[in-house]
C-alpha cells in the first residue's frame, strides 16, 4: 500500500507524527509532501528535525499572493500525485 500525506503548517507537522511513526513501523510505503506554507525554512526545519520527519517532496511554492499560492499549490500537488501514484492521499488540516 502506498499512502501520500500532504502537510504544510506547524500544527500539521505535530498532527502527522503519530501517523508517520505508524506507517514506518507497519512497512506501509509513505510519501510525505510539504507545501511549504511557512515562508521561513527555520520554522519548518525545527519541527521536521524535532519530530524526526523526513520529507519526500517539498513543493516550494513561495511567498505569493493567496490566489497565486492556491493555483501553484493545486498544479504542483497534481504533478506530485501523478508522479508517485499513491493509492490514498491524506491532506492534514
Amino acid at each position: 500500500m502506498k499512502i501520500m500525506t500532504i502537510i504544510g503548517t506547524r500544527p500539521q507537522y505535530i498532527k502527522i507524527k503519530p501517523l508517520y511513526d505508524y506507517f514506518k513501523k507497519s512497512g506501509i510505503e509513505h510519501i510525505l509532501v510539504d507545501t511549504c506554507q511557512h515562508y521561513s525554512d527555520n520554522v519548518s526545519s525545527v519541527f521536521l528535525q524535532e519530530f524526526n520527519l523526513s520529507l519526500d517532496c517539498k513543493l516550494d511554492i513561495g511567498n505569493s499572493n493567496p490566489i497565486e499560492f492556491l493555483s501553484e499549490c493545486i498544479t504542483k500537488t497534481a504533478y506530485v500525485i501523478k508522479q508517485y501514484n499513491p493509492e490514498f492521499v491524506l491532506v492534514i488540516g
